[in-house]
């Protein structure tokens, strides 16, 4: 094989005759001018519209732990929020839930709505009183823990569930509406597809917060982070598949609830200005940055690539 072979894979299935005419070695100007292909450009709105599922992970990460942060004022009675703050982010919960369960009603589904209500009921239950064993387990073997110290893995464990957050699946994509390529286990449950490292980051962070809780508030706190990191991800798929978000609002109508619900529970201007910071850069500025830097994206496809089957 001579050099001019070595040099450049995708001519080693050129004839010899062709070779030794095109003895001189490719030049990065030239391949590009042959395999290079620019993909669509994509609105600023729409560069937004798939940003803001990472505004909602970070604004439901600091609503649950501001909300813990809450439970546990109530219980040693050192209130720093007061009612009408609380009732008011209760509230946008509840309207945002209502809205997820609206659109999320409207949207494709794989699989038949009862069987699905019932093996939600059934997984919530189990998963619940699982967690709540664990927690209970682990309120005596952190004990000894310093607050700051659990509550420092808490967060490192939520930061990871945001790192890990499969955003792909968060925006509708990888959606089979098909019961035929619907993936199933061998119980005929669906597989959770919106990250297995981020759901069990977000479950570990969750059991490690419940063990400051007494038992009435630890049985709600873990109902509802289940709701948030394990049944909302299918919901939001299924609607954004739907429904996407550059072209309905129920989503962007979720995030603002959230972000709000979240707001009212802060407690210093500290905190509300690094949750502003947060929501403002991976919400407006990334999407800044991605709509002016997507002119000089560009795809190099040749026969050097492995073939993929597309369906």
């Amino acid at each position: 094989m001579n050099s001019t072979e070595e040099r450049c894979l995708w001519k080693r299935t050129m004839s010899p005759e062709t070779l030794r005419r095109n003895d001189s070695a490719e030049t990065l100007a030239s391949m590009q001018a042959r395999f290079a292909s620019t993909p669509p450009k994509l609105s600023f709105w729409q560069l937004c519209s798939r940003s803001h599922v990472v505004v909602q992970e970070i604004s439901i990460t600091a609503y649950l732990l501001t909300r813990h942060r809450l439970l546990i004022e109530m219980k040693e009675r050192q209130f720093t929020i007061d009612s009408r703050r609380n009732s008011a982010s209760s509230c946008f919960i509840v309207v945002a839930l209502l809205v997820v369960l609206f659109f999320g009603s409207r949207g494709e589904s794989a699989q038949d709505r009862r069987a699905k209500v019932t093996q939600r009921a059934t997984d919530g239950l189990l998963s619940a009183t699982l967690l709540r064993l664990m927690a209970s387990f682990l309120q005596s073997l952190t004990a000894s823990y310093a607050s700051d110290t659990l509550y420092t893995l808490a967060v490192a464990g939520l930061a990871l569930h945001i790192l890990a957050c499969d955003y792909s699946y968060a925006n509708g994509r990888n959606h089979n509406s098909s019961k035929k390529n619907h993936v199933m286990n061998a119980l005929g449950r669906p597989l959770f597809h919106g990250g297995t490292v981020s759901l069990n980051s977000a479950l570990f962070s969750t059991m490690l917060l419940v063990s400051r809780l007494d038992t009435s508030e630890a049985y709600f706190f873990i109902y509802f982070a289940i709701v948030l990191f394990a049944f909302y991800p299918v919901s939001r798929n299924s609607i954004t598949a739907s429904f996407p978000a550059h072209d309905n609002v129920a989503l962007w109508l979720v995030t603002l609830l959230v972000c709000l619900a979240t707001g009212v529970l802060l407690k210093s201007w500290h905190e509300c200005v690094l949750f502003v910071i947060g929501a403002m850069l991976f919400g407006l500025f990334m999407p800044l940055w991605r709509f002016v830097a997507q002119k000089n994206k560009v795809f190099l496809l040749g026969p050097w690539d492995i073939p993929t089957k597309i369906v």
